[in-house]
């Protein structure tokens, strides 16, 4: 689920990203990189916050999500969330899975991560039990190394490597913790409850009894995000801001 406002929370109680020493520099990746210069494949989203676009780097396809042109009044936000994003990404060096994106460059206004070949499991709708198990270990090890997604109920965010084998994307809500406090554990379970949640839609007759009780047990700040939170915020990003979260499939690599 989608939990911008306890995001805001998360960071302020959780903001040990790289080490305990101090904050990530401004700028890394690859030297000498002039981001402006990389080939511009296909512009895949485009609103309020920035660009995501797919480009070339030495030969191969990358991620790029550019800030520069956000509006002005969006535009803190929109380097904040991009730094976090950088920061997770670098974060899951650690972890060095190809199911997973890992940070190539970023500077205050672009964030350029990895390409991830495969399709959005909302289109491929993968009924094959193997995939979820594979699933589940990918985000076990994102677990372990420290970061949790916080936005795993979208099926956008999961990709279909292949039949077998799956990936994850879109980390711009996720955040980093060298601790494993009340709020880390929770999520962690948000994250778990969400993959549960696609392997109910799309290979519900192999759910087990124990996935069943996951699934039904939803937890009391759960009931109330979806309660009384989540309908006043899509009514601000929806109506107000006209911007849709779900708008999502085209970025899905």
């Amino acid at each position: 689920m989608l939990l911008e406002w306890i995001q805001v929370y998360n960071v302020l109680c959780h903001n040990h990203v790289l080490n305990e020493a101090g904050d990530m520099p401004l700028f890394f990746g690859q030297d000498l990189m002039n981001p402006s210069e990389l080939k511009v494949i296909a512009t895949l989203k485009e609103d309020a916050f920035g660009r995501i676009e797919l480009r070339e780097l030495e030969g191969k396809q990358v991620i790029c999500r550019d800030v520069a042109d956000a509006a002005s009044w969006a535009r803190p936000l929109a380097r904040y969330l991009a730094r976090r994003e950088a920061r997770v990404l670098k974060a899951l060096d650690a972890v060095a899975d190809e199911r997973l994106p890992h940070l190539i460059h970023f500077d205050k206004n672009i964030c350029i991560r990895s390409y991830i070949e495969g399709a959005p499991l909302k289109e491929g709708k993968v009924s094959n039990p193997a995939f979820y198990d594979n699933a589940r270990e990918i985000l076990d090890k994102m677990h372990a190394a420290g970061v949790v997604h916080n936005d795993l109920e979208k099926p956008e965010n999961w990709l279909v490597i292949d039949e077998t084998v799956a990936g994850i994307i879109d980390f711009q809500l996720a955040y980093h913790s060298t601790k494993r406090g009340r709020i880390f554990r929770w999520s962690v379970g948000e994250d778990i409850r969400h993959l549960i949640k696609q392997k109910n839609r799309y290979c519900k007759e192999h759910m087990s009894e124990e996935e069943k009780r996951i699934l039904t047990n939803k937890s009391g700040f759960g009931r109330f995000w979806t309660n009384y939170v989540k309908p006043v915020y899509n009514f601000i990003t929806r109506k107000i801001f006209n911007y849709s979260d779900r708008e999502h499939s085209k970025y899905s690599r």
